[in-house]
Protein backbone atom coordinates (compact mmCIF):
# COMPACT_ATOMS: atom_id res chain seq x y z
CA UNK A 1 0.00 0.00 0.00
CA UNK A 2 3.32 2.55 0.64
CA UNK A 3 4.69 1.54 -2.42
CA UNK A 4 1.42 2.24 -3.93
CA UNK A 5 0.77 5.53 -2.46
CA UNK A 6 4.84 6.55 -3.48
CA UNK A 7 4.17 5.74 -7.21
CA UNK A 8 1.36 7.82 -7.15
CA UNK A 9 3.24 10.98 -5.15
CA UNK A 10 5.40 10.19 -7.91
CA UNK A 11 3.24 10.13 -10.76
CA UNK A 12 1.46 13.55 -9.38
CA UNK A 13 4.88 15.09 -9.47
CA UNK A 14 6.17 14.22 -12.97
CA UNK A 15 2.37 15.75 -14.23
CA UNK A 16 3.04 18.41 -11.97
CA UNK A 17 6.30 19.02 -13.58
CA UNK A 18 5.26 18.35 -17.17
CA UNK A 19 2.35 20.70 -16.71
CA UNK A 20 4.94 23.30 -15.50
CA UNK A 21 7.03 22.83 -18.48
CA UNK A 22 4.65 23.12 -20.69
CA UNK A 23 3.49 26.58 -19.15
CA UNK A 24 6.85 27.85 -19.47
CA UNK A 25 7.30 26.85 -23.36
CA UNK A 26 4.40 28.62 -23.79
CA UNK A 27 5.26 31.79 -21.62
CA UNK A 28 8.45 32.08 -24.20
CA UNK A 29 6.49 31.55 -26.95
CA UNK A 30 4.38 34.29 -26.04
CA UNK A 31 7.48 36.31 -25.55
CA UNK A 32 8.41 35.70 -28.65
CA UNK A 33 7.53 38.91 -31.45
CA UNK A 34 5.36 38.04 -33.56
CA UNK A 35 5.20 39.25 -37.27
CA UNK A 36 1.77 40.37 -38.07
CA UNK A 37 0.85 40.44 -41.74
CA UNK A 38 1.22 43.72 -43.64
CA UNK A 39 -2.24 44.75 -45.11
CA UNK A 40 -2.62 46.18 -48.26
CA UNK A 41 -3.21 49.28 -48.02
CA UNK A 42 0.16 49.49 -45.57
CA UNK A 43 1.87 47.70 -48.43
CA UNK A 44 0.59 50.26 -51.13
CA UNK A 45 2.13 52.92 -48.64
CA UNK A 46 5.60 51.65 -47.93
CA UNK A 47 5.37 50.98 -52.19
CA UNK A 48 4.67 54.15 -52.89
CA UNK A 49 6.78 56.25 -50.19
CA UNK A 50 9.84 53.53 -51.27
CA UNK A 51 9.58 54.78 -55.25
CA UNK A 52 9.60 58.56 -54.17
CA UNK A 53 12.80 58.08 -51.48
CA UNK A 54 14.95 55.16 -52.77
CA UNK A 55 16.47 55.89 -56.28
CA UNK A 56 18.45 58.87 -54.51
CA UNK A 57 19.41 56.64 -51.43
CA UNK A 58 23.19 55.96 -52.41
CA UNK A 59 24.44 58.76 -50.29
CA UNK A 60 22.26 57.85 -46.88
CA UNK A 61 24.10 54.43 -46.26
CA UNK A 62 25.80 54.04 -42.99
CA UNK A 63 28.16 51.88 -44.60
CA UNK A 64 29.25 55.25 -46.19
CA UNK A 65 30.50 56.31 -42.76
CA UNK A 66 32.72 53.40 -41.66
CA UNK A 67 33.17 51.11 -38.41
CA UNK A 68 30.95 52.54 -35.25
CA UNK A 69 28.36 54.43 -37.89
CA UNK A 70 24.92 53.23 -36.88
CA UNK A 71 22.85 55.88 -36.42
CA UNK A 72 21.06 57.99 -39.11
CA UNK A 73 22.87 61.12 -36.83
CA UNK A 74 25.94 59.55 -37.89
CA UNK A 75 25.52 60.23 -41.36
CA UNK A 76 27.57 63.76 -42.71
CA UNK A 77 25.46 66.39 -43.52
CA UNK A 78 26.51 66.99 -46.82
CA UNK A 79 25.25 63.81 -48.15
CA UNK A 80 21.52 64.79 -46.67
CA UNK A 81 22.46 68.37 -48.52
CA UNK A 82 23.27 65.85 -51.62
CA UNK A 83 20.03 63.69 -51.36
CA UNK A 84 17.52 66.34 -50.63
CA UNK A 85 19.17 68.52 -53.88
CA UNK A 86 18.59 64.70 -55.77
CA UNK A 87 15.06 64.25 -54.61
CA UNK A 88 13.70 67.78 -55.04
CA UNK A 89 15.07 68.06 -58.42
CA UNK A 90 13.74 64.47 -59.75
CA UNK A 91 10.63 64.75 -58.29
CA UNK A 92 9.79 68.37 -58.07
CA UNK A 93 12.04 69.65 -61.27
CA UNK A 94 13.95 72.28 -58.61
CA UNK A 95 17.17 72.32 -58.43
CA UNK A 96 18.15 74.72 -56.15
CA UNK A 97 16.82 74.40 -52.04
CA UNK A 98 17.53 77.02 -49.01
CA UNK A 99 18.81 75.24 -45.76
CA UNK A 100 15.43 75.92 -44.31
CA UNK A 101 13.57 73.33 -47.15
CA UNK A 102 16.68 71.33 -46.75
CA UNK A 103 15.94 70.92 -42.97
CA UNK A 104 12.32 70.54 -43.65
CA UNK A 105 12.64 67.91 -46.67
CA UNK A 106 15.22 65.55 -44.84
CA UNK A 107 12.79 65.64 -41.92
CA UNK A 108 10.15 64.71 -44.09
CA UNK A 109 11.90 61.86 -45.00
CA UNK A 110 14.55 60.82 -42.33
CA UNK A 111 14.51 60.64 -38.62
CA UNK A 112 17.34 62.63 -37.92
CA UNK A 113 17.18 66.68 -36.68
CA UNK A 114 19.12 68.92 -39.11
CA UNK A 115 19.23 72.56 -38.51
CA UNK A 116 20.11 75.48 -40.95
CA UNK A 117 22.91 76.88 -39.25
CA UNK A 118 24.57 73.36 -40.02
CA UNK A 119 23.65 72.92 -43.51
CA UNK A 120 24.96 76.10 -44.67
CA UNK A 121 28.12 75.38 -42.69
CA UNK A 122 28.90 72.59 -44.89
CA UNK A 123 29.93 75.01 -47.60
CA UNK A 124 30.96 72.87 -50.72
CA UNK A 125 32.92 69.16 -49.79
CA UNK A 126 34.57 67.15 -51.89
CA UNK A 127 31.38 65.03 -51.95
CA UNK A 128 29.00 68.34 -53.08
CA UNK A 129 31.44 69.56 -55.90
CA UNK A 130 32.06 66.47 -57.70
CA UNK A 131 28.35 66.42 -57.74
CA UNK A 132 28.28 69.63 -59.13
CA UNK A 133 26.81 71.49 -56.21
CA UNK A 134 26.74 75.37 -55.65
CA UNK A 135 26.35 77.35 -52.70
CA UNK A 136 25.08 80.59 -51.66
CA UNK A 137 26.57 80.99 -47.75
CA UNK A 138 24.70 84.55 -47.32
CA UNK A 139 21.52 83.64 -48.73
CA UNK A 140 21.74 79.91 -47.29
CA UNK A 141 20.75 78.15 -50.70
CA UNK A 142 22.34 74.99 -52.17
CA UNK A 143 21.51 74.25 -55.78
CA UNK A 144 22.40 71.52 -58.41
CA UNK A 145 23.51 71.79 -61.94
CA UNK A 146 22.93 69.12 -64.37
CA UNK A 147 23.54 70.92 -67.17
CA UNK A 148 27.63 70.82 -67.01
CA UNK A 149 27.65 67.16 -68.53
CA UNK A 150 28.43 65.92 -71.57
CA UNK A 151 27.44 62.83 -73.09
CA UNK A 152 30.84 60.90 -72.10
CA UNK A 153 30.54 62.14 -68.55
CA UNK A 154 26.91 61.10 -68.37
CA UNK A 155 28.17 57.32 -69.53
CA UNK A 156 31.17 57.25 -67.00
CA UNK A 157 28.55 57.95 -63.63
CA UNK A 158 26.93 54.84 -62.46
CA UNK A 159 23.76 54.06 -61.43
CA UNK A 160 21.57 52.33 -59.24
CA UNK A 161 18.49 51.15 -58.14
CA UNK A 162 16.51 49.88 -55.74
CA UNK A 163 14.24 46.58 -55.23
CA UNK A 164 12.19 45.79 -52.69
CA UNK A 165 12.18 42.05 -51.50
CA UNK A 166 10.20 41.89 -48.45
CA UNK A 167 8.03 43.80 -45.97
CA UNK A 168 7.81 42.89 -42.57
CA UNK A 169 6.27 44.79 -39.52
CA UNK A 170 5.88 44.46 -36.18
CA UNK A 171 3.22 47.10 -34.87
CA UNK A 172 3.83 50.92 -36.20
CA UNK A 173 7.43 49.74 -37.23
CA UNK A 174 8.58 47.79 -40.53
CA UNK A 175 11.76 46.39 -41.84
CA UNK A 176 11.91 47.12 -45.78
CA UNK A 177 14.59 45.08 -47.57
CA UNK A 178 15.80 45.68 -50.97
CA UNK A 179 18.23 44.67 -53.69
CA UNK A 180 20.35 47.06 -54.77
CA UNK A 181 21.28 47.13 -58.36
CA UNK A 182 23.91 49.41 -60.47
CA UNK A 183 25.32 49.52 -63.82
CA UNK A 184 28.62 51.05 -64.51
CA UNK A 185 27.45 52.68 -67.54
CA UNK A 186 23.73 54.04 -67.83
CA UNK A 187 23.98 52.80 -71.17
CA UNK A 188 23.00 49.37 -70.21
CA UNK A 189 19.73 50.49 -69.09
CA UNK A 190 18.46 51.77 -72.58
CA UNK A 191 19.93 48.18 -74.04
CA UNK A 192 17.53 46.28 -71.78
CA UNK A 193 14.61 48.61 -71.38
CA UNK A 194 10.93 47.99 -71.55
CA UNK A 195 9.35 50.82 -71.01
CA UNK A 196 10.32 54.67 -70.93
CA UNK A 197 12.87 54.65 -74.00
CA UNK A 198 12.34 58.33 -74.45
CA UNK A 199 13.29 59.42 -70.58
CA UNK A 200 16.00 57.14 -70.76
CA UNK A 201 17.70 58.76 -74.16
CA UNK A 202 16.81 62.38 -72.82
CA UNK A 203 19.40 61.60 -69.93
CA UNK A 204 21.22 60.00 -71.81
CA UNK A 205 21.68 63.09 -74.04
CA UNK A 206 21.89 65.62 -70.90
CA UNK A 207 18.25 66.87 -71.23
CA UNK A 208 16.24 64.76 -68.58
CA UNK A 209 16.29 63.27 -65.32
CA UNK A 210 17.92 59.94 -64.15
CA UNK A 211 14.66 58.52 -62.99
CA UNK A 212 13.53 56.56 -65.63
CA UNK A 213 17.35 55.36 -65.98
CA UNK A 214 16.85 54.28 -62.46
CA UNK A 215 13.46 52.45 -62.80
CA UNK A 216 14.95 50.73 -65.82
CA UNK A 217 17.83 48.57 -63.52
CA UNK A 218 16.78 45.48 -62.42
CA UNK A 219 18.31 42.15 -61.60
CA UNK A 220 17.87 40.61 -65.24
CA UNK A 221 21.16 42.41 -66.12
CA UNK A 222 22.73 44.46 -63.60
CA UNK A 223 24.49 43.29 -60.54
CA UNK A 224 23.24 43.13 -57.84
CA UNK A 225 26.17 45.61 -55.41
CA UNK A 226 24.46 44.27 -51.78
CA UNK A 227 21.18 43.73 -49.55
CA UNK A 228 19.81 46.85 -48.16
CA UNK A 229 17.38 46.60 -45.14
CA UNK A 230 15.38 50.27 -44.01
CA UNK A 231 13.98 50.26 -41.08
CA UNK A 232 10.57 52.52 -41.06
CA UNK A 233 7.80 53.20 -38.90
CA UNK A 234 5.02 55.70 -38.25
CA UNK A 235 5.25 58.82 -37.73
CA UNK A 236 2.51 61.69 -37.20
CA UNK A 237 0.44 59.12 -39.97
CA UNK A 238 3.71 59.59 -42.65
CA UNK A 239 6.19 57.11 -43.13
CA UNK A 240 9.71 57.96 -41.94
CA UNK A 241 12.79 55.90 -42.11
CA UNK A 242 14.85 54.74 -38.77
CA UNK A 243 17.47 53.61 -40.44
CA UNK A 244 19.51 52.11 -43.53
CA UNK A 245 22.21 49.90 -43.69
Amino acid sequence: MERNNRLFSNYKLIIAGVIIVALLIALIINLIPKERAITTLEEKGIKDFSAKVMPYMDEIDLTNEGPGADKLSDISTDRYIAYALEYSYNNNDKSELSATEIKDLIASIFDVELNEEKINSVGISPLLLDKHVGHEPVNMVYSIDKTNYTKRDIAAIPVSNYVLTSIKADKDDYVVTYDKFSVKNPYDALNNAKEDIPGINAYLNGNGKVAPVKAAIDGSFANKDKETVVKMKTKDSKLTITSIK
